[in-house]
């Protein structure tokens, strides 16, 4: 199966492997530096997965899980990592008090529930779906007014800052 080779990162078509080229190498730090906010472990896997020398078997051994839930988990987080709102929350958090930005990371890109968002930062839960609709629409806004940057920045990580809408 090709999706379970070494060294060609094509865990998830990402990884450029040792030899990879200059411009693959800096998508992945971009995406390694938005990854600071997530778990040790999610840091670890997608690291190791971008970096492409280990299969999704060798990969699903050393985290104690399937090959397919690697695959599934390393989709997931891309998809989180790359998500305007998040790259918005953690390149471009401009004008939007640190609580805010705060509860957005927590929910947008490492996926805790409100209720437990509400119970870690001692906030209730109707005050932090709050602070979550006004992310949303900061993040339109910010999109709107910093679009050029943050397509510059998402190109730059590898990524297109998708317009939802």
């Amino acid at each position: 199966m090709g999706g379970m080779e070494k060294g060609g990162g094509v865990l998830v078509g990402l990884g450029a492997g040792r030899g990879g080229d200059a411009e693959a190498m800096k998508k992945h730090r971009m995406l390694l530096r938005r990854a600071r906010f997530l778990s040790a472990a999610d840091q670890s896997l997608l690291k190791l997965s971008l970096e492409g020398e280990y299969s999704v078997r060798e990969l699903g051994v050393l985290f104690g899980i399937s090959a397919g839930s690697v695959c599934r988990r390393v989709r997931r987080l891309m998809t989180r990592l790359r998500d305007p709102v998040v790259v918005a929350l953690i390149e471009f958090p401009v004008d939007l008090p640190e609580a805010h930005r705060q509860a957005g990371i927590l929910r947008l890109l490492v996926g805790q529930k409100t209720r437990t968002i509400a119970k870690e930062m001692g906030q209730g839960l109707g005050e932090v779906r709050a602070m979550l609709a006004y992310v949303r629409g900061w993040a339109g806004v910010s999109r709107h007014l910093w679009g050029k940057a943050m397509s510059d920045q998402a190109r730059r990580g590898g990524e297109e800052v998708a317009d939802e809408g």
